[in-house]
């Protein structure tokens, strides 16, 4: 008999108490809607049970809300770190629970059900569906192992500490990046652990949650005799390349990356040897992972509004990514989501766009390079369905442009003949700048509840020297 084996029989083998093995495996099961399967979340305080799936093909991810039965959502101030001492990780303000239903969901959302003629569906082998299985929560708990050890740094505080630890003083370093973004939270005190905590988790995605090469294996470790059934299909070098591909995005079919795990591998698993696909299950895992919308990926323009009048929500943040789902047709899922802000109507669209691009990346990495089969996977991913909630607010405008470019024309001798003059202008903007803020919210107090949080500007000027030198030898360099 063949050793491969249906996704449907993987996942009935993988509830029952009997441990996976080789060989072929039926089984039949009663027809359900397309889409992740609802179910409440054990980790989310106050859940209000599993959501309803939504027919028509309407795939709809597991969440539950933040406040429930009508109760008015509690202020930014409400949040265990914004006020107590024991700031301990598990108060994180920004931690998504969410997620551990989440991205598994996705998984088994995009394998797909199996054919209603019955036909075989895509073939897994044991070895195969216990990786896919398993990998979403070892991703949630490596994850979290490593945001334990990053909040030993204290970032509900964003004052330089003066203290000798190297990891505090890296955490601070990081934080420079966002100069602007912490010098407004320190004068708000109620914004200050918030932006703490963002610039943490930003800091664990991009530098330290693979810093310590050896934390997937001593997770591995831990696990024990629970990790001796899989075998290798966990070995720790193949699960850490699989974890990288989770950050990677669109450059997950890098052709340097995928060249990290093998195409097609026999390892040893259970009693016998089985094949595994690494590549196949790494494209996956990475578009499961981001279709599931982690509060912590969410792009910077939503820590952005943070520190300013009338900034984002948490809890109405974590409320709107609870009952947040993919809608429509397999073919063509459309996220759709209540937002209370206009920065998360557009970090949910921008981050929508980033796994659009991941969508199509994949599919031609696949059509190229990946031999095995393939589920049916969407042809693009929609953003349509996010708006704003009702009565919140009709319409916005952002304006966007190239910095770096700008500052460049505006600094440059090419559009001012008189240095003088690019100063006397820059201080001109700085100073309409300063009366359309202050315009604003007079407006919004006016119109609105008052934010409480009086604005008050200021323009600083700070001259620059530049040195050029031209050590013999080499070309001009700036410094």
């Amino acid at each position: 008999m063949s050793p491969a084996t249906s996704w449907a029989a993987t996942r009935w083998r993988a509830r029952s108490s009997r441990p996976v093995r080789s060989g072929h495996c039926t089984c039949t099961r009663p027809s359900r809607p397309r889409g992740p399967r609802p179910r409440p979340s054990p980790w989310t305080p106050g859940s209000a049970g599993p959501a309803t799936p939504a027919s028509g093909g309407t795939c709809r991810r597991a969440g539950t809300p933040a406040t429930t039965g009508g109760t008015s959502p509690p202020s930014r101030a409400g949040w265990p770190a914004c006020g107590t001492k024991d700031r301990s990780p598990e108060q994180d303000p920004w931690c998504d629970s969410r997620i551990a239903t989440a991205f598994p969901d996705n998984v088994e959302w995009l394998l797909g059900e199996p054919p209603g003629d019955g036909t075989k569906g895509l073939d897994l082998y044991p070895a195969e569906a216990s990786l896919l299985v398993l990998f979403p929560f070892l991703h949630r708990v490596h994850y979290l192992r490593r945001a334990v050890r990053l909040a030993q740094v204290r970032p509900w505080s964003l004052r330089p500490a003066g203290t000798a630890d190297p990891d505090r003083q890296g955490f601070e370093v990081f934080a420079e990046e966002s100069e602007a973004l912490v010098r407004r939270a320190l004068r708000d005190p109620g914004a200050e652990p918030l932006v703490g905590w963002w610039l943490c988790h930003r800091r664990l995605a991009q530098h330290g949650e693979f810093s310590d090469s050896d934390s997937v294996h001593t997770l591995m470790a831990e696990l024990g005799d629970c990790a001796v059934e899989p075998g290798a299909a966990l070995a720790a070098d193949r699960v850490t390349v699989l974890l990288h591909g989770l950050r990677r995005g669109p450059d997950v079919c890098h052709p340097e990356f995928l060249n990290l795990l093998p195409a097609d591998d026999r390892v040893r698993c259970g009693p016998g040897h089985q094949q595994i696909r690494f590549q196949r299950v790494g494209l996956l895992v990475a578009l499961a992972y981001g279709m599931s919308v982690e509060t912590t990926a969410l792009p910077d323009i939503v820590a952005e509004h943070l520190a300013i009048p009338y900034p984002v929500d948490l809890p109405l943040l974590h409320r709107t990514l609870a009952e947040a789902h993919w809608g429509g047709s397999r073919d063509l899922p459309v996220l759709r989501a209540e937002c209370h802000h206009e920065a998360v109507v557009e970090g949910l669209r921008e981050y929508t766009a980033r796994a659009d691009a991941m969508l199509h990346a994949i599919r031609r990495t696949v059509r190229e390079r990946v031999n095995q089969p393939m589920p049916d996977l969407p042809t693009r991913l929609s953003a349509d369905g996010v708006v704003p909630s009702r009565g919140t607010f009709d319409g916005y405008a952002r304006f966007r442009s190239d910095g770096r470019r700008v500052l460049d024309l505006a600094m440059g001798i090419e559009l001012y003949k008189d240095r003088d003059l690019a100063v006397r202008e820059l201080y001109q903007n700085a100073l309409d700048a300063c009366r359309y803020r202050r315009a604003r919210q007079e407006y919004l107090d006016r119109t609105t509840e008052p934010s409480g949080t009086p604005y008050t500007g200021s323009i600083s000027a700070e001259q620059l020297e530049f040195k050029l030198e031209r050590p013999a030898g080499s070309p001009w360099t700036r410094r």
